[in-house]
């Protein structure tokens, strides 16, 4: 098919979603996925229900994010990428599992630049544990939702409220606070 004849029954194609609106449809043509977003007022499935337990993390609200938020796990992915599409739904499974303890979050590493390049992401995934804003750890364990939900359980623990005391300007309120 030429390209005049392709760009055209692609408008066509469009034209023919559109004319049915208020619904999703995807379609693929020469290789080209096309996607229509459904109607606003459109019920969740149960995929977008577990999608929304991962939050999706730009360079406008990543600090905030990680800053207020004690625990968070943040997958750096790239859409096209055969490890980050396979990493995706178990990772997305592991959210719900963890809730309360720690948040799921994910960036797309192929469209934030700065992002990737702040926190040396060279190969995706690439998954990082962060403890009050703070990178701690790179995870490496097995890529199945039970593991991730077991180790980050686990890193809660190990980060917990226990008092960690370098300096002794830190030591004087935790012995006021024991002598009182």
């Amino acid at each position: 098919m030429s390209k005049p004849t392709s760009v055209l029954l692609l408008l066509i194609v469009l034209a023919a979603l559109s004319f049915h609106g208020g619904q999703s449809r995807s379609l693929t043509l020469n290789n080209i996925d096309i996607h229509e977003v459904g109607d606003e007022n459109e019920r969740p499935t149960e995929k977008k229900k577990e999608e929304a337990a991962v939050v999706v993390l730009t360079q406008n609200n990543f600090t905030e994010f990680v800053n207020q938020n004690k625990y968070v796990m943040v997958n750096f992915y790239a859409p096209w990428c055969y490890w980050s599409r396979r990493l995706a739904p178990e990772y997305e499974a592991a959210a719900p599992m963890v809730a309360g303890e720690a948040v799921l979050a994910k960036v797309d590493a192929s469209t934030e630049n700065r992002l990737s390049y702040r926190y040396k992401v060279n190969g995706y995934p690439t998954v990082i544990f962060f403890v009050g804003g703070v990178r701690k750890e790179d995870y490496y364990s097995e890529r199945t939702r039970g593991e991730i939900a077991k180790w980050v359980q686990k890193k809660v623990e190990e980060y917990g409220p226990r008092a960690t005391i370098t300096t002794e300007k830190e030591v004087e309120p935790v012995l006021v606070t024991a002598s009182a």
